[in-house]
């Protein structure tokens, strides 16, 4: 968690703390940007603060320039037609698993999950 809330401060600094929500097995931070399009959330287990979920909240208008990356960078596992945004992507080893789907007219989501 000290990596993640280091890592924002110091290179996202166009996101700002937004809020921290606590569960009985989780905590979540949230960050977003000045216009609130534009959001990151981190998900942790509780027991041992390892992280499992970002949840990065992107505008439509990046979304080529950001699914061209991640088929460029990960193993395109399925595509989905353009107008949805949805895709799946794995590692090659399989640790992480990344989605992304349409959630507006102007934003998209992509969902990176930690497989442990």
């Amino acid at each position: 968690m000290d990596e993640v809330t280091a890592y924002m401060s110091g290179t996202m600094m166009r996101y700002h703390f937004e809020a921290e929500n606590k569960t009985a097995d989780s905590f979540q931070l949230a960050y977003k940007t000045g216009n609130g399009n534009e959001a990151i959330l981190y998900s942790f287990l509780r027991s041992d603060s390892t992280l499992y979920s970002v949840i990065d909240t992107e505008l439509i208008s990046n979304s080529r320039l950001i699914i061209d990356y991640l088929k460029k960078h990960y193993t395109l596992v399925s595509a989905s037609d353009e107008t949805s945004y949805q895709y799946c992507f794995t590692t090659e080893d399989r640790s992480m698993v990344i989605t992304t789907m349409k959630v507006s007219d102007v934003c998209f989501n992509v969902n990176y999950s930690f497989v442990y």
